[in-house]
Order: C-alpha cells, then sequence, then structure tokens
C-alpha cells in the first residue's frame, strides 16, 4: 500500500475488509450522531457494494464483463446504466490521454494469463501481434440501444485500471449520503477522504517512498481535506503497467495524483508512469491537476497546481 496515515488517537471506528485482490480500510472520527456500532454498520455497508462492483465487473469468473468477451467480434451485448457509464468514462479517459490509458490492454493480459495456466508462454511474436489489437477504437457502444460492441473478434477488455477507484468513489458516496464526516475509504492505496467544514485540521497522509523496501518510509507527506490521492508505483507490483509499445519503459517510479474522484485520480496516476516527465507535468498543468511524479534517478516533479498547493 503506497499511502499510510499518521498516528491519530482521535480515529476510534475503522474497519477492514478484503476485496480486489487487496484490502480496504475504513476510518471515521467520533461522530456527533453516530455511535461506534452504527458507524461500523455503515462501513460493512459501504463495502458491499465494494463487493458487488467486484462481483460484477470481474474478469475471473462469469460476469457482466466476461459476458462482453465472451461475444467479441460475434455480437452486440446489451449493457445496463453502470456498465455504460463505465465504458463510456474509459473511452473517454483514452481519448484524453491518447490511447495510454485503454481498457482493451487485457486483449494481451488475458491471453498471457490463459497460455500461463496452460503452461504455454507467447513468443514475442504473438505478443506483438495481440498489443497492436489493443485500441479503444475497437470498443463500439450504442447508447440508444444500450449494447456494447467490440469489433475484433481477438479482442478483450479489463476494468483493470479504473474499477478500484470507481469502487471506492461508490462506497465514499454513500457514506456520505448517510451522513457520515470526517472519514476515508482506502482501497489498497486508491484513497478518498471526507472533512467537514468544522474540521480541526486536514488528513495527514505520507506518500510511500519508492526507492525503499519498507513499506512504512515515506517520501513526503500531504495535507488534504476533502479529494481523492492515489499513488502509482513500482515498489509492489514492478513494471506492471501494459503499453502498446514493447520497448516502453516506465518514466517514473512513482506518480501521486490529487482529484476530486478517485477514479480520475486512479487512471491519470497510472497513465502518467508511460509520460516523459515534461510530457506528465504538461499534461496535468493543462488539467490544472496536483500531480507528484518521481522520476527513475529519484528527481521529484511537481506541477504548477501541486506547487501552489503546498506553498514550495
Amino acid at each position: 500500500m503506497s499511502i499510510s496515515f499518521e498516528n491519530d488517537s482521535l480515529v476510534t471506528t475503522q474497519a477492514k475488509f478484503k476485496a480486489m485482490g487487496g484490502e480496504f480500510i475504513y476510518l471515521c472520527y467520533p461522530q456527533n450522531n453516530f455511535s461506534k456500532k452504527d458507524i461500523e454498520e455503515l462501513f460493512k455497508q459501504a463495502h458491499a457494494e465494494v463487493l458487488r462492483i467486484e462481483k460484477t465487473y470481474t474478469e475471473f469468473h462469469d460476469s457482466s464483463l466476461t459476458e462482453i468477451n465472451k461475444s467479441s467480434g460475434i455480437k452486440a451485448v446489451h449493457i445496463d446504466e453502470e456498465m455504460l457509464y463505465l465504458l463510456s468514462e474509459s473511452i473517454r479517459y483514452s481519448k484524453k490521454t491518447s490511447g495510454l490509458f485503454d481498457i482493451t490492454f487485457a486483449t494481451l493480459t488475458m491471453a498471457i494469463r490463459e497460455a500461463k495456466k496452460n503452461e504455454l508462454t507467447l513468443n514475442e511474436s504473438e505478443q506483438d501481434e495481440l498489443r497492436s489489437l489493443i485500441d479503444y477504437r475497437n470498443i463500439e457502444i450504442n447508447i440508444d440501444q444500450s449494447t456494447v460492441f467490440l469489433k475484433n473478434a481477438k479482442t478483450r477488455i479489463s476494468f483493470g485500471g479504473i474499477g478500484k477507484g470507481y469502487a471506492v468513489d461508490r462506497a465514499f458516496s454513500f457514506l456520505e449520503s448517510k451522513g457520515l464526516v470526517n472519514f476515508s475509504v482506502n482501497g489498497s492505496g486508491d484513497l478518498r477522504v471526507h472533512s467537514a467544514s468544522d474540521a480541526p485540521r486536514p488528513w495527514k497522509l505520507g506518500i510511500r517512498n519508492p526507492f525503499s523496501k519498507n513499506p512504512t518510509q515515506a517520501a513526503g507527506m500531504v495535507q488534504l481535506a476533502n479529494g481523492a490521492l492515489v499513488s502509482s508505483g513500482t515498489y509492489v507490483q514492478g513494471q506492471h503497467i501494459i503499453s502498446t509499445q514493447r520497448e516502453s519503459q516506465l518514466k517514473f517510479v512513482s506518480m501521486t495524483l490529487i482529484a476530486d474522484s478517485t477514479i480520475m485520480a486512479d487512471v491519470y496516476a497510472t497513465t502518467l508512469m508511460l509520460m516523459e516527465p515534461s510530457q506528465a507535468m504538461l499534461f496535468l498543468n493543462n488539467e490544472d491537476l496536483i500531480g507528484i511524479g518521481i522520476d527513475q534517478s529519484g528527481k521529484t516533479h511537481l506541477s504548477k497546481s501541486a506547487i501552489t498547493h503546498f506553498r514550495l
């Protein structure tokens, strides 16, 4: 996990649950209108929404997502409003990042996983063929008929780069709708925090040092009252970000984004890892986003909004 909280004795209610291959941690300061038992129950209900999302959009067993993949190149599949939203948002982010973010990366990753399961290995030529099919434009959405069609028979999609951020946002929105204040939802490092207008201080969050094997060692501290903070890096899974170019290398070892939503921070924190530092900062400045990148040499790069935010 790339984000840690500074110890605070006032955080009296906490819950931890497994989901999406990691751990979701819910924290809350004392509430005037809720008992600790009330808050714990709300945490369970919020996490039930996370589990619903995981079950609905997983690629590892039968789900709404696997139905689309099984029909690739064959037929259009009817989808509900939530799936339409996730697909539309995914395509929107693909366009914003000139294809660097692309949920059809699963065309390659699923094939590699299937080959490994059968004790086979895809050679470079086979991987390059599949890599050439990573293209969000192979996703055809018909809004009027509420359908999606994957135009190439080998195309596969996965919400691995956007699903966890969406789940955190949904859990957060549920807790906020119930009247909870001064709380946080942390989905294995995808974090969103809430502070009431009269909160005594913002949340203090530590960004993990990507060069240290100690997960508790921070490269810096961030204070955030409301919003989402996501860090992407090579310290947990190594170089796991898929690019359409075989020779592409990650330009950063860590990228941290602060945004209004976790889904946005999640997408950009991962995508910007593939950009040159100057290109990444230009993108962040054009979008007026707070971003902190640490490159391979250990140099820290901050967007203009980050400099303003931290008053450096």
